[in-house]
């Protein structure tokens, strides 16, 4: 239970990587440096944040659940708002513009709620950074994948998904800390 508690959490972290992942699917390539740096720097944001999270979560349990909640929120917002206004992200901008380092920073920052949540659970910050690096990796090329094979055809809008994914994990967060 507790493995597949860390895959979700790591997966949730990453969806803004499917998001890119699929809009470069859409507009063409999904350079393998573009993807490995990117995921390298959610994993180092994931451990090092896991690491944070357990002090945080030993000496202000409901402060660092909260602020992982209200991070979560914030990206959802993001996603939400990009989908209302049907603008793309800027994550997708920069993604199209190929800039892998100015694209990673904003990136890390869901990885940073994640492994602050990891850290809370009990997980080890190599497991969080490892888990991180495959989910983000996987989900971008997954996501490109996905943009390839559906650049016509509009089921679902991953913004929309997004939203709904980093909401429950905030509210979840934030549920923890007010419930603790």
């Amino acid at each position: 239970m507790a493995l597949l508690h860390l895959v979700l959490l790591s997966c949730t972290s990453s969806l803004d990587n499917f998001v890119v992942g699929v809009t470069l699917g859409i507009h063409g390539p999904l350079p393998l440096r573009l993807n490995a740096i990117i995921s390298a720097a959610n994993a180092f944001g994931a451990l090092a944040s896991t690491k944070a999270g357990v002090i945080l979560g030993q000496a202000a349990p409901q402060l660092a659940g909260a602020a992982a909640g209200l991070i979560f929120l914030y990206l959802a917002g993001g996603e939400a708002v990009g989908w209302w206004t049907n603008e793309p992200s800027s994550l997708s901008s920069l993604a199209l513009k190929g800039d892998a380092w100015k694209l990673a920073l904003p990136m890390t920052l869901n990885n940073l709620a994640g492994g602050v949540a990891g850290g809370l659970s009990g997980y080890a910050s190599f497991s969080m950074g490892a888990a991180a690096f495959l989910a983000s990796f996987g989900l971008m090329a997954l996501g490109h994948r996905t943009g390839k094979l559906g650049a016509n055809a509009s089921a679902l809008d991953p913004r929309l998904a997004a939203t709904a994914a980093f909401a429950t994990l905030g509210l979840q967060q934030l549920a923890g800390a007010l419930g603790s």
